[in-house]
């Protein structure tokens, strides 16, 4: 069976998101290159499905800060308030952006000037991703038995999900 693309790529400093609109038809990732695409992409509905959306934003908030690295810690922190406002717009009812939001603007309370915010925020961005991929194969294990040899789930397209 083949197995879904991951559809958050966070690599070398970069996010690469699925834009799940293409879907099932064509697996087209998109870099996101600052906070107002990472906005778009949330909210044109290409990120889709409550953590996937929370994932995406608390990662478009690093992408964001990048340029703000070298700025004395209030600089850095009213600068990601600044941001943390405007995605929160993206889709004001998203529970889980607000939370990943949140999470990322108290990640940078602490003291310390903006690499040391920048590391912080980048560190609980990997968390919230990694947290997920432990919940998703945690469901998966817990449902494992009920996939009997040769069946396979299908997507709500009716086909099988795409090969990566």
């Amino acid at each position: 069976m083949s197995v879904a693309p991951e559809p958050i790529r966070w690599r070398d400093e970069r996010l690469d998101l699925l834009d799940q609109t293409q879907l099932p038809e064509r697996v087209v990732f998109e870099r996101q290159t600052s906070l107002e695409t990472v906005f778009t992409a949330i909210r044109e509905l290409k990120v889709r499905g409550a953590p996937a959306i929370g994932i995406a934003a608390a990662y478009g908030l690093v992408v964001a800060m990048q340029a703000h690295r070298s700025a004395d810690g209030n600089q850095f922190a009213n600068a990601l308030r600044m941001d943390a406002e405007r995605l929160r717009t993206a889709r004001p009812t998203a529970v889980n952006l607000a939370w990943a939001v949140d999470r990322i603007v108290a990640a940078a309370q602490l003291p310390g000037d903006g690499a040391a915010r920048y590391a912080r925020i980048k560190a609980a961005a990997e968390t919230i991703h990694e947290q997920d991929r432990q919940m998703c194969r945690a469901i998966g294990r817990a449902g494992q038995h009920l996939i009997t040899p040769g069946s396979g789930p299908f997507t709500s397209y009716g086909k099988r999900p795409v090969s990566a």
